[in-house]
């Protein structure tokens, strides 16, 4: 086997594990998403005794994971960049 050909298969592995880790993120944040919203059913009962319709009450639980999930993005897109104190040495 050549060098370019050992690299091409180094890089589909690398693949295959961030699809893999990619996945497992997705689950872990539906079933974190899926236990807050059983968590909060009694506010839910109470949105619906006030007369909102089912879509609102969803749309209103999407819209929650969406803010949270663009928060969380954001805050991990900055983070890297933030400027670093210049380290004082004595």
């Amino acid at each position: 086997m050549g060098f370019v050909s050992m690299t091409e298969a180094i890089v589909i592995a690398i693949q295959l594990v961030s699809f893999v880790v990619i996945i497992i993120i997705m689950a872990v944040v539906a079933n974190t998403m899926a236990m807050s919203a059983r968590e909060r059913t009694g506010e839910y009962a109470v949105f619906k005794t006030l007369g909102f319709g089912k879509w609102h009450i969803a749309g209103l639980i999407f819209g929650e994971s969406f803010f949270i999930t663009m928060t969380g993005c954001a805050i991990a897109s900055l983070r890297p960049f933030r400027p670093q104190r210049p380290s004082v040495t004595p």
